[in-house]
């Protein structure tokens, strides 16, 4: 146990800065819609129904979204800080559980500090941290470990009713928290198969539980739209998505895909915006790729049940996701880094040079992300920016003007027809919500220069410069 503790501290340290990060983007709409003022607004949140409480038909999240914006906006209003805090402290719970779940498996302390570690570090945890929205992740992974660590156990105590019961229970939490819940059955049938124990009969009730939310969620709302919703079942564009999600989890930071081209071609304008680091990213990820290659290689024989346990568990956790080619972020490899950390744990309990060095080059790439992030990730490009538009509004305006309506306009440098700065601002302020919220009002607008449309003939225009908030 000291030995975890002593990780968990390394970890809390590293993701410290979190605390700090303001609300930004749909953190605003949520805010917005958890305003629950009545028993029944609170029982809507958790319906499929349209209501004023509907997070969008993407969305059905109603633990972790609604429940939880409600009760800390309620508490501590809008104070980021709590909002943070527990979903730290739901993280560390998380590598709690997994470091259990290895104890459970392999009953080897060093295999389940090294997945612990490597689950912990990993730069794909940043979002989740600093994003206070992505708690619904957070909460999903910590609630599936917790279930597998039962259903572990209920097979060293005898399979229980009581466990099952709690499985079941928490499986159903896990998918009021998130719909990528949903391959849950396929994990516990997988851990059956890596036990030897399948029982089909066992895992129906979950797979009906599955069906039914399935049937709801994507029928009953219906299908998810927008612009990155795009479903692709091209088997070359899914390997394309799995390829990235295998970078990621090695530690390559979720932007450097932003600057490779078609044959893996890394752009040149990566060695010109981030100059020696560059060389230092890319040496260290195509090391770390060909030593895990080695060390798959070199230690199947003897692990192949817990690999291809782990493959499954990284493979199924993202096939919710896999056929969205232009939805991919590092956001979701929560739950499938609980397979690579198990993947991990077994290929580096085992002492060699090969080992040390593939350790020492992960964490190297995941801090470095890590820290590269601080600058280059968009939760804190677009906080410090929600923050900033939230402080002029809070000093300059408490109250909106009256027969006047804000709107933001492009008086910054060009930044071309996709992104021009007020649509900057929209995007940190969840256009209107961040507004409607400050004032307390579901049906306050405002305005954005790059979003052309009406606007009202009997107010008058207030421009508001988008210079001293990006510049």
């Amino acid at each position: 146990m000291k030995r975890f503790l002593a990780v968990g501290a390394v970890l809390i340290f590293l993701f410290l800065p979190s605390l700090s990060n303001f609300f930004f983007s749909d953190d605003w709409f949520h805010l917005r819609i958890s305003r629950i003022n009545s028993v029944g607004e609170f029982i809507d949140s958790f319906s499929f129904s349209r209501t004023a409480q509907f997070a969008g038909s993407y969305a059905y999240r109603p633990l972790s979204t609604q429940t939880f914006f409600f009760i800390f906006q309620s508490i501590f209003g809008l104070n980021p800080f709590p909002y943070h805090l527990f979903s730290l402290i739901t993280f560390v719970i998380t590598l709690y559980l997994l470091h259990e779940v290895v104890m459970e498996m392999s009953n080897n302390k060093k295999m389940a500090l090294i997945s612990v570690f490597a689950y912990g570090v990993s730069a794909t945890n940043f979002t989740r941290l600093y994003y206070i929205s992505a708690f619904q992740e957070v909460l999903m992974v910590a609630l599936l470990v917790g279930a597998i660590l039962i259903y572990l156990r209920s097979f060293r105590v005898g399979g229980g009713s009581r466990g099952y019961i709690a499985v079941y229970v928490i499986f159903i939490l896990s998918l009021l928290s998130k719909e990528t819940a949903v391959v849950f059955p396929g994990i516990l049938f997988l851990i059956d198969w890596w036990k030897q124990r399948i029982s089909i009969k066992r895992l129906v009730p979950f797979i009906i539980v599955a069906l039914v939310y399935s049937y709801f969620r994507f029928v009953k709302l219906g299908s998810i739209t927008g612009e990155s919703y795009i479903w692709d079942f091209s088997l070359k564009k899914a390997g394309n998505s799995l390829m990235w999600y295998g970078f990621w989890s090695l530690g390559a930071p979720e932007f450097f895909m932003d600057y490779v081209s078609s044959g893996l071609r890394v752009l040149p304008r990566f060695f010109v915006d981030f100059a020696s680091w560059a060389y230092v990213i890319i040496f260290l990820l195509v090391s770390l790729s060909l030593g895990f290659v080695g060390l798959v290689a070199r230690r199947f024989m003897t692990y192949w049940k817990t690999i291809i346990l782990g493959g499954g568990l990284f493979i199924g956790g993202l096939l919710p996701v896999i056929f969205l080619p232009w939805h991919k972020f590092t956001l979701q490899l929560g739950l499938p880094m609980v397979g690579v950390a198990l993947i991990f744990g077994v290929l580096l309990k085992k002492r060699s040079f090969i080992a040390y060095s593939f350790a020492l080059g992960y964490v190297a790439l995941n801090v470095l992300s890590n820290v590269l992030y601080l600058s280059h990730n968009y939760t804190v490009g677009r906080a410090d920016l929600s923050y900033r538009v939230y402080e002029y509004y809070v000093k300059n305006y408490p109250t909106p003007p009256r027969g006047s309506y804000f709107e933001f306009v492009n008086d910054t440098t060009d930044y071309g027809k996709q992104w021009g700065s007020s649509k900057q601002i929209a995007q940190a302020t969840s256009s209107s919500n961040m507004f409607k919220v400050l004032y307390n009002d579901p049906n306050y607008e405002v305005y954005f220069e790059d979003y052309p449309g009406p606007r009202p003939s009997n107010e008058r225009k207030i421009e508001v410069s988008t210079k001293m908030f990006t510049q």
